[in-house]
């Protein structure tokens, strides 16, 4: 009963993909068979729904895997669809070691948003992640990955509150006038 196969196109051999997909060793037997050519963007397609709908079914280094080769492929294949369906992907650790879709934190590369969210943590990628995997900002951007005009209500009375508990702690006098001076500056 399988009427799709996998046209031939590099995608990572490590990821599982729907099962529905033949090998590119079978296309010619599955042609025969009356079978249909699926081209790399409805792999893709197919691939990043199952690891939004069954997520528990995908490792965390899977979907790293192909949150990279839409990173390196997003030019080639139909972006639109792809990129709306990776957001919803879980796969990148925040520097408090759990794992969010991109769209849950805040670009490390703003100054301003470091400066507020100083001494917070499960807000900003984890730096050593991008890094060792390779991944580009301005594609966790287009992911969701928040700027500074995304910051709502609830980020201020979190970053107002961390203000607040951090005058109390040892050496956070320094760190909070800087907090503060940012937090005024950017309101």
């Amino acid at each position: 009963e399988n009427r799709d196969m996998v046209d031939h196109f590099a995608f990572p051999k490590t990821i599982r993909y729907p099962q529905k997909f033949l090998e590119h060793e079978f296309v010619d037997l599955a042609k025969l068979l009356g079978a249909t050519l699926v081209g790399e963007s409805k792999c893709v397609e197919d691939t990043l729904r199952l690891m939004n709908d069954k997520e528990e079914d995908y490792l965390v280094d899977e979907k790293v895997q192909m949150m990279k080769y839409i990173q390196e492929k997003c030019y080639v294949i139909k972006a639109d669809t792809i990129l709306n369906l990776a957001r919803s992907v879980v796969f990148i650790p925040s520097s408090d070691g759990n794992i969010h879709h991109a769209g849950h934190l805040f670009n490390p590369r703003s100054k301003t948003l470091t400066d507020m969210f100083d001494g917070q943590t499960g807000i900003f990628p984890d730096e050593k992640f991008l890094i060792d995997k390779g991944f580009d900002v301005a594609f966790l951007e287009k992911l969701g990955l928040k700027g500074e005009d995304e910051i709502c209500a609830d980020d201020m009375i979190s970053i107002a509150k961390h203000i607040h508990n951090a005058q109390t702690s040892e050496g956070g006098e320094i760190r909070c006038l800087r907090k503060v001076n940012t937090f005024i500056t950017f309101m």
